[in-house]
């Protein structure tokens, strides 16, 4: 167990003070009232309180040394109990020392006595170790938490940037390629697509700095993609969008939605010869944020379906996941052929 931190180590001296203090003061005031001479009254309880104070500083600094509270309950409550009684015994050990050596009580059983005043004594730190045992796990076991959620919390961090180095020349080489088909042709409209490529990419290198946007910020590098896309297709390629004013300051995921949006034309819209039309919805529903895009697709795809081996799709669910929680989710429906829809939701 760590040291104390300042706070809590003020508490264990003041709770050490305060109840070995109200002892003396106890004990004193019944030995008075008993007959017995102030010097003694004083000073035997005193003598108790050193005791105890000492011998339960020296169990705590052992506890720490041997970690003690990272054993389970069956392992450490049979420590706490032997130390309640070596603390006892120790006790009775230096009154009776006091009371036999020093004042010379007769006693008609010393044995008995001194068995009675050891389970006496024995209860009293019982007590006290339960008490220091109990907070202490509780500490250790937020300590364990704390520790917990901080790798959690780095773990989830490096898979993100993993993700992102994955996503991100994603984008790159297929707008790249779109250029390509312009340059010989229509140098000038290659030239507005490098300026809605240069847009896109000083957003997708301000992504890594941030995980989540909003999503009017999000639409934005959307409609810098879909003009990107038009120079390429033309009139193959319509767009629909329905877009609730309560949604665009709603927090998204980082190019979630162009990953989608960008599926839903390489796999879906141009792969048509008569291209298609893009419907892009989003929507506040009980304080959660539902994004839709339904796009056309070919009936009979001669490749393998976007949500099965594409980088895209499983990566945009992946970070859903570890930015959102487990109730965040991206689903694909292409059970109406000639159809597919991906769909998003982020719980409030």
């Amino acid at each position: 167990m760590a040291a104390l931190p300042p706070p809590l180590a003020r508490l264990y001296w003041a709770c050490q003070l305060i109840g070995f203090g109200l002892y003396v003061a106890v004990t004193s005031f019944q030995m008075g009232k008993l007959g017995v001479h102030m010097p003694r009254a004083l000073l035997e309880p005193t003598l108790a309180a050193v005791i105890g104070v000492g011998s339960t500083h020296l169990v705590r600094r052992h506890v720490r040394t041997h970690r003690w509270l990272a054993l389970g309950v069956g392992a450490l409550a049979p420590r706490v109990l032997l130390a309640a009684v070596g603390l006892a015994v120790v006790m009775v050990g230096g009154l009776s020392i006091l009371e036999l050596g020093v004042y010379r009580d007769p006693q008609p059983s010393p044995v008995a006595m001194m068995v009675f005043a050891t389970m006496r004594w024995t209860l009293i730190f019982l007590v006290w170790t339960s008490l220091y045992f109990g907070i202490g796990l509780v500490r250790h076991r937020q300590e364990v938490e704390l520790s917990v959620l901080r790798l959690e919390k780095a773990q989830k961090a490096a898979e993100l940037r993993a993700l992102k180095a994955q996503l991100n020349p994603h984008f790159l080489f297929n707008s790249l390629n779109s250029i390509r088909a312009l340059v010989s042709d229509e140098p000038s409209r290659a030239q507005d697509a490098i300026t809605e490529l240069s847009r896109m990419l000083r957003y997708t290198l301000r992504s890594g700095e941030e995980d989540v946007v909003t999503l009017d910020r999000e639409l934005a590098t959307v409609d810098d993609y879909l003009a990107l896309e038009a120079l390429r297709l033309g009139d193959r390629l319509e767009i629909q969008r329905e877009i609730a004013p309560e949604a665009r300051q709603a927090s998204v995921p980082a190019m979630l939605l162009l990953t989608l949006i960008e599926n839903a034309i390489k796999h879906g819209i141009a792969r048509l010869p008569a291209g298609g039309t893009l419907l892009l919805r989003a929507s506040v529903v009980s304080g959660s944020l539902r994004l839709d895009v339904e796009n056309p697709r070919p009936a009979q795809p001669t490749e393998p379906l976007p949500d099965s081996n594409g980088i895209g799709l499983p990566n945009a669910a992946e970070r859903l996941r570890l930015l959102f929680g487990e109730h965040a989710m991206v689903t694909v429906d292409l059970s109406e052929p000639g159809r597919a829809s991906a769909q998003v939701e982020i719980p409030a």
